[in-house]
């Protein structure tokens, strides 16, 4: 599980990178579409 959640943070990271020449908005609309995915993946991990 730490493993996991280590490497979706390191993502986030850099996806915020990627991001930081982006507006404010694209860059809160592009976080919490990262922010889902993550969920998305995470949670059959959770279930097992």
């Amino acid at each position: 599980m730490e493993a996991v959640d280590e490497a979706a943070s390191t993502d986030m990271k850099k996806i915020l990178i990627a991001n930081r020449g982006v507006h404010a908005a694209g860059m809160a609309k592009q976080m919490a579409r990262a922010r889902a995915a993550c969920e998305r993946a995470m949670k059959p991990r959770a279930q097992t």
